[in-house]
């Protein structure tokens, strides 16, 4: 299990991105194609495609879930470099997903859930076009967007009478997860008021009665749902996010390995805040590519300097 992860001798200082910075980020190119998997407007994902040629069993795909604390006024846009670099430079198609947040029209409980698993599910439909190799699906989520690959990951477990169910998941072979929303509980529970777009996440409308908001919370919380996820995982957490971000992600890696079912593994970058690990230009930037090249099977995965293994 990796940790404690720190810039080598002469590497440029992380830049410590504030949301401000981040919304002027943009990718280089449209992305190749847009499909929608549903109706709504925000029901759509883009797809990228490696300049090179597939081999036999096609790209690996690599599904990009954005964060955003859950709120309606984050989209896909600012991952959107992300997944452009990780096109370019891991060699992978990226499927960079929109979903129907809390506080828009299907958002919510059960919508947002089932964008994540429909929007997921829709790779079928595109992938003997574009050659994708769907024994190949990782998902990279940030933040929020790493509550939403946990959970896609333990999708086959749901209960077939659970309102965030769907029939015949699409596999999810690797998990990176980048400092992720990982105890819904917690969030819920500690502090005098829940967050508000996490409570509408839950349909927590204040007519939910305590015991079916926790049922509800167990379908869907990582920290909860862990021994369900049956991938590799990689956790990346900065030193300078949220201490409850930074307590969740070893809370989590040390459940997973104790254990002992799949690979996980969690890289403690010293320095480092939220949105420096989705910046592509960044000195956070070598290790992301690194773990998502490794969990696609790519090529063999380097040895970041400075990383314990």
């Amino acid at each position: 299990m990796r940790t404690g992860t720190r810039l080598p001798d002469g590497a440029t200082p992380y830049a410590n991105p504030t949301p401000q910075d981040i919304v002027e980020w943009l990718p280089q190119r449209l992305a190749d194609h847009r499909f929608r998997y549903g109706e709504d407007a925000q029901q759509f994902g883009d797809l990228r495609l490696p300049a090179q040629n597939a081999d036999v069993a096609g790209h690996p795909v690599v599904v990009v879930v954005h964060g955003g604390g859950y709120s309606p006024n984050w989209s896909l846009d600012h991952i959107a470099p992300l997944a452009e670099e990780l096109t370019a430079s891991a060699g992978v198609a990226t499927w960079n997903l929109e979903y129907r947040k809390p506080g828009q029209a299907g958002g919510g409980w059960p919508g947002t859930w089932l964008d994540i698993a429909q929007g997921i599910d829709h790779l079928r439909t595109i992938a003997e076009r574009f050659g994708l190799d769907l024994t190949r699906v990782v998902v990279v989520g940030h933040s929020a967007g790493g509550t939403f690959g946990s959970w896609a990951a333990g999708r086959p477990a749901l209960a077939g009478d659970s309102e965030v169910h769907t029939p015949d998941p699409l596999p999810i072979t690797g998990l990176v997860t980048l400092a992720g929303m990982l105890d819904l509980h917690a969030f819920m529970t500690d502090g005098a008021e829940p967050p508000r777009f996490l409570s509408i996440l839950l349909g927590a409308d204040g007519s939910l009665a305590p015991d079916e908001l926790q049922d509800r919370i167990e379908q869907v919380s990582p920290m909860i749902r862990w021994q369900h996820v049956d991938a590799p995982q990689s956790l990346i957490v900065g030193s300078e996010d949220a201490s409850s971000l930074i307590e969740q992600s070893h809370t989590y890696v040390e459940a997973v390995a104790g254990w002992g079912s799949s690979p996980i593994g969690l890289d403690y970058l010293e320095g480092a805040n939220h949105f420096d690990l989705v910046d592509p230009h960044g000195s956070a930037w070598p290790v992301v590519l690194d773990r998502v090249r490794s969990m696609c099977g790519v090529e063999p995965a380097e040895q970041i300097e400075g990383s314990e293994s």
